[in-house]
């Protein structure tokens, strides 16, 4: 798989490690109903909206499923982040953010 970070092409490549393995910093590729397998920013989402429910009873106890959302970038790109507030970026004022459009923006 290849992404576009400005004018470069930049190869990217997924690979399975065990648990124990995943660094700080590490992008971790979960699917649909897979157990999360360490504390982990949701940086994108097939789903509409970029959101995602987790269930965390493995974690609290609770067997409810928590709603979770990513990030958004305003549409003017990321130079717009000095100007935009945080409030708008999480509460995804800009509108969706596409599953390729976050891979590239890693």
């Amino acid at each position: 798989l290849e992404v576009r970070v400005g004018t470069d092409i930049v190869p990217i490549a997924f690979e399975s490690v065990n648990r124990m393995n995943i660094l700080t910093g590490d992008i971790v590729f979960v699917r649909n109903r897979e157990m999360i397998p360490a504390d982990l920013i949701l940086l994108a989402s097939a789903n509409d909206g970029g959101s995602a429910y987790v269930e965390t009873s493995s974690i609290d106890g609770e067997t409810n499923l928590k709603l979770r959302n990513s990030p958004h970038l305003p549409a003017q790109g990321p130079g717009a982040l000095a100007s935009t507030s945080c409030d708008s970026l999480l509460n995804g004022d800009n509108g969706p953010e596409s599953l390729k459009h976050a891979v590239q923006r890693i």
